[in-house]
């Protein structure tokens, strides 16, 4: 009797059923729950069940409520094409030009003083009758004479001095004598010139007098300014230099390296200024030119490293100076041009190449290449529109 009760527990204990001490079932004992037929069905796999049917309803709720991504958004353009961009090229290519100048000029001060202010600079022009420099709170008169004043002049006095004085005075547009003598005419003649520029004048107390050191002597009518020696606040005696003017420039030489690829008239690019310049050219002789030239900013950079040992210059015996200047020789009516890729371009032959506008075949002129973009022209002078990047088995288009 105790081996049958022992084993109906242990059989209850299989089934889920708890077996009392009285040997009766004992139900909900079991390590599960029971269904009403009778059949254990665990807690924890219901729970799963529920979870995994929840997560399918989720899934296909946001399947069947996925909102439809806005036609604006979406790109219309095709991957395989490039929008040509227009542009104008001018073509610049280098030109060498020599330039050989004659020995410069000291302009050396008349007086001595402080200089208190100056508007010279490199590359500056300084014509006779003007001044870049005061000194002592009076501007300096520059004034160029043929013959250098070496004394005082008065009225009555003559020579080839007098002479000389009265002649750049009349090219100065004042009423001076047309001799060798100087006139009250010659002195009030001076004294305009002198006051145009602020400077000293002739005093009928200094008896009307026009001394030698009344201006700064210029060897030219006209210079350009190589240096500044007297800067701003510096202590200057007379005879002491002022101003460094450049030497005349001689003819120039010209070498361009490289013919143009594109026909048309073409000028040299002096810093803003232009000056037309012939594809057969080996010189220049225009003394505006030359000037200009002079006075560049490409001349002084050429100047700055021929002084640093880096450029090519030389100089002569005779006080003359050579110097090799690189400036740019440009095509004065731009050509219209299109930059599309490089790989846009099939049946090249030498410039002349076809590429695909806008599912159109079009015969172009290939004009220049940089930095993995091509510049080209079309024939026909139509706009290109979009281009595709790789035309293989592009049609001909000539």
């Amino acid at each position: 009797m105790a081996w049958s009760i022992r084993k109906a527990r242990k059989a209850g204990k299989d089934a889920g059923v708890g077996m009392g001490n009285n040997g009766k079932a004992d139900h909900g004992r079991g390590r599960g729950a029971q269904t009403r037929s009778g059949t254990p069905v665990a807690t924890s796999v219901i729970a799963a069940l529920v979870a995994a049917a929840l997560a399918v309803g989720v899934a296909g709720g946001f399947l069947l409520t996925r909102s439809r991504i806005p036609d604006a958004v979406v790109s219309s353009t095709d991957p395989g094409v490039l929008r040509a961009t227009e542009g104008q090229y001018d073509d610049p290519l280098n030109v060498s030009v020599t330039m050989t100048t004659g020995a410069g000029q000291t302009i050396a001060s008349p007086t001595a003083g402080v200089v208190t202010s100056t508007t010279c600079a490199p590359g500056a022009t300084l014509d006779s009758g003007g001044s870049l420099i005061a000194v002592d709170g009076t501007p300096v008169l520059a004034l160029h004479t043929a013959v250098p004043p070496y004394r005082a002049l008065k009225p009555g006095d003559k020579g080839t001095d007098a002479a000389a004085l009265n002649a750049e005075l009349r090219r100065l547009g004042q009423d001076a004598p047309d001799g060798d003598a100087v006139t009250q005419a010659t002195v009030a003649a001076f004294n305009a010139v002198a006051k145009a520029v602020g400077a000293a004048t002739v005093t009928k107390d200094a008896g009307w007098v026009i001394p030698s050191t009344a201006a700064a002597w210029m060897e030219r009518e006209s210079v350009t300014v190589a240096s500044c020696p007297a800067a701003l606040g510096a202590t200057v005696t007379p005879g002491e230099p002022l101003i460094v003017a450049a030497g005349v420039p001689q003819p120039a030489a010209v070498s361009i390296a490289e013919q143009p690829g594109t026909e048309g008239a073409r000028s040299l690019q002096v810093d803003d200024r232009r000056f037309p310049l012939a594809a057969d050219a080996t010189r220049i002789d225009d003394r505006t030119v030359l000037d200009a030239i002079l006075a560049s900013g490409a001349y002084r950079q050429a100047q700055a490293m021929a002084n640093a040992g880096m450029g090519g210059s030389s100089a002569g015996g005779t006080g003359a100076s050579s110097l090799t200047v690189t400036l740019k020789w440009t095509l004065d009516a731009p050509i219209a041009t299109w930059t599309v890729s490089p790989s846009s371009l099939y049946d090249v032959s030498r410039a002349q190449a076809c590429l695909v506008s806008d599912g159109r075949p079009t015969a172009v002129r290939i004009v220049a290449s940089e930095l993995g973009k091509t510049m080209v022209s079309v024939d026909s002078g139509a706009a290109l529109g979009e281009v595709r990047i790789r035309p293989d088995g592009g049609a001909s288009c000539r």
